[in-house]
């Protein structure tokens, strides 16, 4: 039977006909107190975010469903939703995968079979004969077969065949099983008579990013997300713990100051855009039921639309977390994040239970209280650039339909200076706020004129083609880069690109490969730096919060794997905007590009533009040694 994902997923319509799970859910499904605390049919206004996990499990192109969830989200019981919609509209076998056989019976005889002789539609496909109902197996009337199977049993998962396999709580399941495979891949098997419409749903509460849950999320090609409307200006979001905002106690006991939340209950959401609060009760009540999903690179406008191609591939991942559920408040959330700081095991069930997020051991954290006062004290001001400094690197994170920038000074012993930053929409604006910008050099002894970029590093990871010709405009000054996905000789390789622009020619791009876990540990000595009494990494005045915040968006961690422990750079919460992080770590690799450790001490360079005739005031001074060029010569030096 053919199937459609729901408009607010892709740019289509919901036909009439097939019936999707969550209209299923909607028209048949009755809860029992034995299944949960709301008996009564089922209601989406009661967990709106689970609508489009029911009917991701429904769309012909999804081969498999990889659900990420904070506890008791009610995320499972949207899983036996689909169960009844499969045993109800298409009953081909299914099997049920839980971690252990006391648990899977314990599950099979509270929730499933309740959920067959409760609900009137499959109540009338239940058997008399009580061998079609227990609790290792059901089977109804129609020819639909539910089987149940555990983690630590092979035979249970390499028995008959089956269209659907459901693995819940995964992160739970047997690591290994005798000379066997692993039960997701053991199920996985299963599948193979309905390869071209078989489905795999593997949903747990995660643990570390060694999780069996963590690696299928970051395996999918597809990623979606729940967005929704902020009930003041309309802008769609996702719902992120950072912009959860209250006025910290005045009590240094973390369980004081937890109490004091939960009883002032004076804790509001503020909207990343009009920066408005949206407070508990109705109004989050209301953002909570405009809930759609999109993936990152989709745009979800105001009236709810979608716009934007849907990902290539068949592996989903989808993500929820306890601000999407409408029966937890914005002031429970802050109170258990207040009561879990400075304990490891409280704070990792907060991440785990709480944030649906993986948790590792962090051994490193910029503070967004770091930046703040850098900026507080600084005295430079923007688009000005120190007298110390002898290059001037420009740096770029490509978006969408956006770009980031930053434009730094460097100095002897790798000393620099925030000249300036933001956002530009085109490659004409960017190159006009960088290398064609005359930026006004600082001094109260001469007129030293003015100083542009002498290089712009720029991330190729995203709109590659459209950077690659970007780079052909000016292949010397414009220096193309990506992330490589494994450990190099050295922290920057160069690799030879042939790239063949839409009707021309194949023309060679040079593109250097950046091991940025290396450039990101640089960016953070360099940021905690001192040299006698005085910083080495500065900011200029003009910093606002969300540099601060931007730059606080990640943490150095203890990763812990199969393959034994390492440490990694990874986001401190999910959706976290790290954009303006990662442009000044391209500075930091621009850096080293231009030779900036070759630079000579401060009073050189004075002594060299003293000695230099003295410019006009709009032309762009670079400083040579003898005729190099320091800012500009790393061809020939790295």
């Amino acid at each position: 039977m053919p199937k459609t994902f729901p408009s607010y997923v892709v740019n289509s319509v919901i036909p009439e006909e097939p019936m999707l799970p969550s209209e299923w859910a909607k028209k048949f499904r009755t809860l029992t107190r034995k299944q949960s605390a709301r008996p009564g049919r089922w209601h989406h206004e009661n967990s709106p975010a689970t609508v489009g996990i029911m009917d991701a499990c429904a769309h012909e192109g999804v081969e498999e469903i990889n659900l990420v969830k904070a506890a008791q989200m009610g995320g499972s019981e949207a899983i036996r939703n689909v169960i009844g919609y499969y045993a109800h509209q298409e009953p081909d076998p299914v099997l049920l995968v839980l971690p252990n056989e006391q648990f899977g019976r314990r599950i099979m005889g509270r929730r499933i079979i309740p959920l067959f002789n409760d609900t009137p539609s499959l109540r009338k496909l239940v058997s008399d004969r009580a061998t079609d109902t227990q609790l290792s197996q059901i089977a109804l009337l129609n020819g639909f077969v539910l089987s149940l199977g555990w983690s630590g049993s092979p035979a249970t998962l390499a028995a008959d065949p089956a269209r659907i396999v459901i693995n819940d709580e995964v992160d739970k399941f047997t690591e290994w099983v005798g000379r066997e495979s692993d039960p997701i891949s053991l199920g996985y098997v299963r599948t193979q008579t309905f390869e071209d419409s078989r489905l795999i749903i593997n949903l747990s509460t995660p643990t570390t990013s060694a999780g069996l849950i963590s690696q299928r999320f970051e395996g999918s090609p597809i990623k979606l997300y729940p967005r929704f409307a902020c009930p003041l200006c309309g802008t769609y979001q996702r719902i992120q713990f950072p912009q959860i905002k209250w006025n910290a106690p005045d009590e240094s006991d973390p369980d004081n100051a937890a109490a004091h939340i939960e009883h002032q209950k004076d804790v509001w959401y503020e909207c990343e855009n009009c920066k408005k609060h949206i407070e508990d009760g109705q109004p989050r009540h209301d953002m909570l039921q405009t809930c759609v999903w999109a993936s990152d690179d989709q745009v979800v406008r105001k009236d709810g639309q979608i716009r934007g191609d849907w990902p290539v591939g068949k592996r989903v991942g989808m993500h929820i977390w306890s601000a999407h559920a409408t029966w937890i408040k914005w002031w429970q959330i802050a109170a258990e994040f207040v009561r879990s700081k400075g304990d490891t095991i409280r704070m990792q069930n907060f991440r785990n239970s709480w944030l649906g997020e993986p948790f590792e051991e962090q051994i490193a954290s910029p503070k967004r209280s770091t930046f703040s006062v850098k900026r507080d004290s600084s005295k430079h001001n923007e688009k000005v650039v120190p007298s110390w400094s002898g290059a001037l690197i420009a740096s770029a994170d490509v978006q969408k339909d956006h770009f980031w920038y930053v434009v730094r000074a460097w100095g002897s012993d790798f000393r620099s200076q925030l000249v300036r930053y933001g956002t530009v929409r085109t490659f004409d604006e960017l190159r006009a706020v960088t290398l064609d910008q005359a930026y006004q050099i600082d001094t109260i002894e001469a007129n030293y004129g003015s100083a542009s970029p002498s290089l712009l590093v720029i991330d190729s990871g995203d709109r590659t083609d459209e950077v690659y010709q970007f780079a052909l405009t000016d292949p010397d000054r414009i220096i193309p880069t990506k992330g490589a996905s494994q450990q190099q000789r050295s922290p920057i390789s160069y690799r030879r690109i042939s790239y063949q622009p839409a009707g021309r020619s194949a023309i060679q791009v040079m593109l250097h490969m950046v091991d940025t876990n290396f450039y990101k540990d640089r960016l953070a000595r360099f940021i905690g730096e001192e040299e006698n009494g005085e910083e080495k990494w500065l900011l200029n005045t003009s910093v606002d919060d969300e540099y601060c915040h931007q730059m606080a968006s990640e943490h150095k961690v203890m990763v812990r794997s199969r393959t034994g422990p390492r440490v990694d750079w990874r986001p401190v919460s999910s959706g976290i905007a790290n954009h303006i992080w990662d442009t000044e770590v391209l500075n930091v690799v621009g850096a080293d590009i231009a030779n900036v450790g070759l630079l000579p001490d401060e009073g050189t360079i004075r002594k060299a533009r003293q000695s230099s005739p003295q410019p006009k005031a709009d032309s762009q001074w670079r400083p040579n040694d003898s005729g190099g060029n320091w800012a500009t010569s790393y061809k020939k030096k790295w």
